[in-house]
């Protein structure tokens, strides 16, 4: 059976590894002072690879963040704006959702740099959980720019009636809601791509002998 690129591609593809645009004689003689294919085996983490694996890092950190602000948030947003409206005090309100609105943020800076489909669904799926409470989030004095970026009045954001906050970031809202789900997804793919990386590669970051071997493997 001839191998050809599409098949080591093809390959590729299901190992979850990175696609590069190389020819079959570049897979077979990329580096002929390591003997070929079984120069493979000691093919140290290169820089797309490595640079790849810290971007996972930052996304899973922070998605992972924000997702689980979102999630705690909620899980306390009744007993929070029950004492909101008993006392008129949204201090700690307002702390969660600066605190909230800072790791998404730092998530979506890391998001809008990635070029790969997935990423890009889940960098507009972001923004668009507040685009699509835009109107009510300035009179919160919370605003979107075009790049998802969200930017805080604080002084009208400390001033806004519980009730308000309460109808966006609260139970009766889904902004928050929608922060916890699509930022686990988020965090869950990264995890995902950083495992294919970390398999990929041993602790020393040359490359593991079974995955020199499982590349092949489809050749027969």
């Amino acid at each position: 059976m001839r191998v050809t690129t599409q098949m080591l591609n093809d390959s590729a593809r299901r190992a979850g590894l990175p696609i590069r645009d190389t020819s079959l004689l570049d897979y077979i003689n990329k580096d002929e002072s390591s003997n070929g294919l079984l120069g493979v085996s000691n093919s140290k983490l290169n820089a797309v690879d490595s640079m790849k694996k810290k971007t996972y890092e930052n996304i899973e950190k922070e998605a992972g963040d924000l997702s689980d602000k979102a999630i705690q948030f909620l899980n306390e947003a009744d007993d929070l704006f029950a004492k909101a409206k008993e006392t008129g005090d949204t201090s700690e309100i307002v702390s969660r959702i600066m605190d909230m609105v800072d790791s998404y943020n730092k998530t979506i800076d890391i998001l809008s740099k990635e070029t790969d489909t997935l990423t890009r669904f889940y960098y507009q799926s972001l923004k668009d959980a507040f685009f699509n409470n835009e109107a009510a989030l300035k009179e919160l004095g919370i605003t979107v720019d075009k790049s998802g970026k969200v930017n805080i009045d604080k002084d009208k954001l400390k001033a806004a009636d519980p009730e308000a906050l309460e109808s966006v970031f609260g139970t009766k809202g889904n902004l928050s809601a929608k922060l916890y789900l699509i930022a686990g997804k988020v965090a869950d793919n990264a995890s995902a791509g950083l495992s294919s990386i970390n398999n990929q590669y041993g602790s020393d970051g040359y490359l593991n002998p079974s995955q020199y071997s499982n590349r092949y493997d489809f050749w027969g």
